[in-house]
């Protein structure tokens, strides 16, 4: 008698997912170890480079506003993507989905992409609610929640608490996910925001540029 074993779709595609997440992860920590490492070893030879001393502290004034900045935004969305996590995870764990803790570490991770993570998020648990309950109607509640609740995050909480100093163009923002994804793949995609930040307070600070700060905001 022969055995089919029934193959989970969502399933193979975690799996297949793993090896590449793993090496990209361990990949941006290690990038973010050296950035972090040797930040005062860059700006101290980019000031020993410039010849005059208001360069000197231009480039100081930059680094120090960019570290601020980009710090600011990294903890600041860390914090409100482990709430909205925590918000689905319970929200679809209440309703009868399976394994909520998975679905609420996923939102949180995806939510450090923006406009594209939501996407997937709700691609995602569309796939897993339609495949876990028998009923249509009932299955696309869930995406309905998580839609809701990145609604409120992305167009209020976020914008609250972040204030309009790291506000970027959203096209610019889409086209910087696929530049830095197609060039670091998953470790672009997520650095893309912070990267497009930081050239975005550098060029505010370049008297020519100035116009070009203003058209990524």
């Amino acid at each position: 008698m022969a055995v089919e074993l029934k193959r989970h779709p969502i399933a193979e595609m975690l799996v297949g997912w793993t090896p590449e997440f793993i090496a990209s992860t361990v990949l941006l920590f290690i990038l973010l170890y050296f950035l972090l490492a040797y930040d005062g070893v860059f700006l101290g030879k980019l000031i020993k480079l410039l010849p005059k001393l208001a360069d000197k502290k231009r480039a100081v004034s930059i680094a120090s506003e960019i570290e601020a900045q980009v710090s600011r935004y990294l903890f600041t969305a860390t914090a409100i993507n482990i709430c909205l996590g925590l918000a689905v995870g319970t929200t679809v764990g209440l309703l009868g989905l399976r394994n909520p803790i998975m679905w609420g570490a996923l939102v949180a991770v995806l939510n450090f992409v923006p406009y594209l993570g939501a996407l997937t998020g709700i691609i995602c648990i569309t796939l897993g609610a339609v495949l876990s309950f028998d009923s249509l109607g009932y299955a696309l509640l869930f995406p309905a929640v998580y839609l809701v609740f990145a609604v409120l995050e992305g167009n209020f909480i976020t914008p609250l608490v972040m204030g309009r100093s790291l506000t970027l163009n959203p096209v610019v923002i889409l086209l910087s996910l696929i530049f830095w994804g197609w060039i670091w793949g998953i470790v672009g995609v997520i650095l893309a925001v912070p990267i497009l930040a930081a050239f975005k307070i550098f060029c505010a600070h370049i008297e020519p540029m100035e116009p070009l700060a203003e058209f990524l905001s």
